[in-house]
């Protein structure tokens, strides 16, 4: 009897843990799931979704979740509220984590963003640093496209220093990689870049090459509508500064009908 008596506590035990374990599974994957459908339209409301997930993972010691919110958390504070410094201290949590899992590609990732965060507060020197760190990192893997976006990140810093000629310099090598990849969205987000890039040193021709080369993806299923709202307000700058009152207005309402549009689906904009 007293064996048997045994023999149910013990089994009442395995299903407890394995049943509250199983619950805690469900609701961090709720919550995250949860947390996706927020992005665009309520980051504070995405990134608290996901801390709270991040935490259940923790507990759950599953630090490759883990690892994807607090990141997730991190590009939200930052692309979507600006918020760099809080970027910069979620990167910094979940560095660490594929640092002890040995996820090499997920740790080049994220010290190249770092790097481009750390050029976003004057800090030129590091964040260069941890920018060649993840092109070291992917040179190991023979991920290519890694570099070129590693590429597409230290020419952002070289703008943020006002070195405008490396920073075109790293965007070229971007574009001429994703070119031969004939990857639109890519090509189209660069460009954009360089288009604002030669506003900065009145390189008027190179500008309008930029738009013209854009102008012709502009209608791609592909081009991401941040891209497109950054091309249509890069596109009014210049075209006021030329003295183009007709593009400047066809610009105007093309960016004006995106950010109806957009609204009317509850994304925010920037």
């Amino acid at each position: 009897m007293k064996n048997v008596f045994l023999i149910l506590v013990f089994v009442n035990l395995f299903a407890f843990n394995f049943f509250g374990q199983e619950s805690l599974i469900s609701k961090a994957d709720s919550l995250r799931n949860l947390g996706r459908s927020f992005y665009d339209k309520n980051p504070a409301r995405f990134i608290s979704l996901l801390d709270s997930a991040a935490i259940l993972y923790t507990q759950l010691e599953n630090k490759k979740q883990q690892g994807y919110c607090l990141q997730n958390i991190a590009f939200a504070y930052e692309e979507k509220l600006d918020n760099v410094d809080s970027a910069i201290s979620y990167i910094e949590k979940a560095i660490p984590i594929w640092i002890d899992i040995q996820e090499s590609f997920n740790q080049a990732n994220l010290l190249k963003y770092l790097g481009m965060l750390q050029g976003k507060k004057g800090k030129y020197t590091k964040g260069k640093e941890n920018i060649w760190k993840a092109i070291a990192l992917f040179e190991n893997n023979n991920f290519e496209a890694g570099i070129a976006v590693s590429y597409f990140d230290l020419a952002l810093l070289y703008d943020n220093a006002s070195q405008l000629d490396s920073s075109i310099y790293y965007f070229e090598k971007n574009k001429a990689y994703f070119e031969s990849k004939q990857d639109t969205s890519r090509i189209f987000g660069v460009n954009t870049k360089l288009f604002e890039t030669y506003l900065k040193e009145e390189n008027y021709k190179a500008a309008s090459e930029m738009y013209e080369s854009n102008l012709n993806m502009e209608k791609s299923s592909r081009v991401h509508w941040q891209n497109l709202i950054d091309y249509y307000k890069i596109s009014m700058k210049y075209f006021k500064l030329v003295d183009n009152s007709e593009l400047y207005e066809f610009n105007q309402e093309n960016y004006k009908r995106l950010c109806e549009k957009l609204s009317q689906q509850g994304i925010i904009i920037k």
